[in-house]
């Protein structure tokens, strides 16, 4: 004889209970073996594989004079290097400065492009205890909210990248940006240039970038090299 069959409302119950239960293992279980997922803008700390704790000593800064980076010299007497996107500086900054203490957070592996740079996480002030986490800090974008100027350049001074092109031009209290692809296509216009006018955006004092001269930075829209315009857009 066979078992009677359980009722229908029952095994409805138990099947959502079979269900809730991967679902559950899904989104709490797997996500820990993981690691945790911290979206942009989160105040969720991030996970780190190291920690180093050390005095900075000293802050450097790219071919367009944006600080981007520091060095740390540990308690056992290392030296190492970290790099941060240069939107990040002010508040990077604003945390520690050279001579202070601090503790590092940062994942395993190096940025190829800055060579012996890492990049880290997050960075702590041992004495204010203050702390900011790098991938919180949201990309400024450029809004155009300013007119653009029109600059005549009277006694450019150049800036090269690694590769040797003409990246940013600094004239006065100003740096213009050049963009890289425009760099290499008008090096040795720029370069041989008799005459040179830039238009472009100046950039907002709030946008996070700390320039190691304190100089205002242009945003090119078009260069202007002896009577003949390009846009660098």
């Amino acid at each position: 004889m066979r078992p009677p069959l359980l009722p229908t409302h029952i095994i409805n119950t138990f099947a959502w209970i079979l269900v809730v239960g991967v679902l559950y293992y899904l989104l709490f279980y797997s996500r820990k073996e993981q690691g945790t997922l911290v979206q942009p803008g989160s105040t969720q700390q991030v996970e780190n594989d190291n920690i180093l704790q050390g005095s900075v000593i000293e802050m450097f800064h790219n071919p367009h004079l944006d600080i981007d980076g520091f060095s740390v010299r540990s308690n056992n007497n290392t030296v190492t290097t970290f790099h941060f996107p240069p939107h990040t500086a002010s508040a990077v900054m604003g945390i520690a400065k050279p001579g202070d203490e601090v503790i590092i957070g940062y994942r395993s592996g190096r940025m190829a492009h800055k060579g012996n740079m890492i990049r880290f996480n997050s960075i702590q002030n041992i004495k204010t205890q203050k702390q900011v986490f790098i991938d919180n800090i949201p990309h400024p974008i450029l809004s155009g909210a300013s007119e653009d100027k029109l600059f005549q350049i009277t006694n450019p001074v150049f800036k090269t990248n690694e590769e040797g092109y003409i990246v940013a031009i600094v004239d006065s209290q100003y740096i213009f940006h050049i963009k890289p692809h425009i760099a290499k296509a008008l090096h040795q216009e720029i370069k041989l240039a008799k005459s040179i006018a830039i238009r472009g955006f100046v950039r907002n004092k709030d946008e996070g970038f700390v320039n190691i001269l304190a100089l205002q930075s242009v945003e090119c829209i078009n260069i202007e090299i002896d009577g003949k315009t390009y846009l660098t857009q």
